[in-house]
């Protein structure tokens, strides 16, 4: 099966069969993206097989600003150190993106359907920041499987904000 990434699209993607394992993620797609969608809090992508609306999977993007604590920016400056990363203050509001949530049908399990979804937000975050300021992308790993799986695209934890991680968009693009 070939899968595609496509910007959602309430008359042509079909959720009612979507079916991941946790169910608040589940719930958002079938009855709340398309409100977020209307207000402008989200924007949404879906994974499809070629020419069929049946949604395999998805995430949403939104613009995010982090403001750390002193904390999180000594926390920072020592990963910054090892990594390469721009020095920021704690006074600094950093233009971010979120990565509001991430899923993938309950079918797909075992399968590279997640990495897909994440590495296409990457990818569109990355074209983003080639317009806009965009110093992190941001995403709250709601228990340590889902911790896992963001350490292995090289996603870092805030020690002020529990589940916070961050990924600096300059590893996107030395990636």
């Amino acid at each position: 099966m070939s899968y595609n990434v496509e910007r959602f699209n309430k008359s042509i993607h079909e959720r009612k069969n979507f079916e991941c394992e946790e169910e608040v993620l589940t719930n958002y797609l079938k009855r709340q993206l398309t409100q977020d969608e209307k207000k402008g809090m989200a924007r949404g992508y879906v994974l499809v097989e070629e020419n069929k609306p049946d949604v395999h999977g998805f995430y949403t993007l939104s613009l995010f600003n982090v403001n750390l604590d002193e904390e999180d920016v000594i926390e920072y400056k020592e990963q910054s150190r090892e990594k390469g990363f721009a020095k920021i203050s704690s006074n600094m509001s950093i233009p971010s993106v979120l990565i509001g949530r991430l899923a993938r049908h309950q079918s797909l399990k075992g399968t590279e359907a997640g990495d897909m979804l994440l590495v296409d937000a990457l990818q569109r975050v990355l074209k983003l920041s080639e317009e806009f300021g965009v110093h992190f992308v941001i995403v709250d790993a709601k228990n340590s499987i889902v911790k896992r799986f963001y350490q292995k695209f090289g996603f870092l934890e805030f020690g002020s904000v529990q589940d916070r991680m961050y990924l600096p968009v300059k590893t996107i693009r030395l990636a």
